[in-house]
């Protein structure tokens, strides 16, 4: 029969600092932070006070491991948050942050090269080709049947 190790905390062979990975963001899973991710508690500790109520950290390299404070930045809110992820993807597909990304083609083009098309933004030659195939295919169905 084994013997259950009396280790626990730093002497247990598995320990890793008081904290586990969750989701792709440490956690602390003992002391006075218990349950909080880790950037969260930077960012508090970097802000001097507990978080607003709906505050998100976010990660400017994208990478859930890197919780430098100059990594965080603290957004006001979920939208805020996603913007910020938007422009970044704009950025990183065409070097302008502002693009816009076309719902029909998925490619990103300036803000006065694009119209809003049934609330998104789209080319006005992706908008004339969705309705030239739609009105096609209008016509081949009445006509099938």
């Amino acid at each position: 029969m084994k013997t259950r190790s009396t280790r626990a905390g730093p002497d247990h062979y598995n320990w890793k600092g008081g904290m586990t990975k969750h989701r792709g963001y440490w956690i602390h899973c003992s002391g006075p932070h218990k349950g909080k991710p880790a950037h969260v508690v930077v960012a508090e500790q970097a802000l001097g006070r507990p978080l607003p109520p709906r505050a998100v950290v976010h990660h400017v390299d994208t990478n859930g491991d890197n919780n430098a404070p100059s990594n965080l930045v603290i957004c006001e809110s979920r939208a805020y948050h996603a913007l910020l992820h938007k422009r970044m993807r704009a950025l990183a597909a065409c070097g302008d942050a502002s693009a816009l990304r076309c719902h029909r083609c998925k490619g990103y083009d300036r803000q006065d090269e694009m119209m809003l098309y049934v609330g998104q933004p789209a080319h006005r030659s992706c908008a004339a080709k969705f309705h030239r195939d739609r009105r096609y295919h209008a016509k081949r169905q009445g006509v099938q049947s």
